[in-house]
């Protein structure tokens, strides 16, 4: 894959964060830079320059069992990039949610559908552009608390620092946003959509996900030693030989085990 704005990349692909993936970590330093980038994007002969965004390193995966409705969409998941991906997926939430028109002379509702989520013909599912695995902690606080979907129950139990850090996020945007007039408005989504380049890198078949996370990840703000050794027991867990449903039951217990003593020491 080639640099694309989000217009490309949200075309016609689903992107999930795998439960072996730490949680969201970003704190208002990293927001705060992000709006300025945002902010500093010029506009010059009769478009917004490019501004290069970062790299996500993507997996092809499949739909969810209650997503195969969905025909002739790509899944991926996030190996690495999901920090940004998430907060711009928070910050286009924010944006919809404040306008009842839409932006750039386009519907609402398409925009929904084009960045946000797909509905059936029925309305009673949804898919989201973007979301965590159902296996992850942090998939009904950020489907409920961020994107507002009340048919996804929330447990109050799940509440966790990394699902704090996204209501942060959440709160972040909503504040600016309110501060802006509509035409600002519509230039900041326009902004984000045609402008915020990325650079999408397929990882090869043949590679190990869980190793080329864990050497992608030793450079940034590092992992904690909880969060390593989640994403190995994870790894390992696909290894055994036994079937399908019993590997989804170790996983969960591995990332409930992960949760509670990240509760227990935040």
């Amino acid at each position: 894959m080639e640099a694309i704005n989000l217009q490309g990349i949200f075309s016609n692909s689903y992107f999930r964060i795998p439960d072996y993936q730490r949680g969201y970590a970003w704190e208002q330093r990293q927001l705060g830079e992000l709006w300025d980038d945002i902010s500093d994007i010029r506009h010059e002969d009769g478009e917004y320059k490019k501004h290069y965004t970062g790299t996500i390193f993507v997996e092809k995966t499949v739909p969810s069992e209650d997503e195969r409705w969905l025909t002739g969409a790509v899944f991926y998941n996030v190996v690495d990039g999901q920090q940004r991906l998430t907060t711009i997926s928070i910050l286009l939430f924010e944006l919809l949610s404040k306008s009842d028109i839409g932006y750039g002379g386009q519907r609402r509702s398409t925009l929904i559908e084009r960045y946000l989520y797909t509905e059936n013909t029925t309305g009673a599912s949804r898919s989201y552009k973007f979301s965590y695995e159902q296996t992850d902690k942090n998939y009904h606080f950020l489907l409920n608390k961020i994107f507002g979907d009340k048919s996804v129950l929330l447990n109050s139990k799940e509440i966790n620092k990394y699902s704090n850090n996204l209501l942060a996020a959440k709160t972040f945007f909503s504040e600016k946003i309110d501060m802006m007039a509509d035409y600002e408005r519509d230039e900041l989504f326009i902004k984000i959509t045609s402008a915020l380049y990325f650079d999408i890198r397929s990882i090869e078949k043949d590679l190990d996900v869980q190793a080329v996370f864990e050497t992608i990840n030793n450079r940034g703000k590092p992992l904690s030693v909880l969060e390593k050794l989640k994403n190995r027991l994870i790894y390992l867990t696909d290894k055994l030989q036994c079937p399908k449903e019993d590997k989804s039951k170790l996983r969960k217990k591995i990332s409930l085990s992960t949760f509670i003593t990240l509760s227990t020491t935040c």
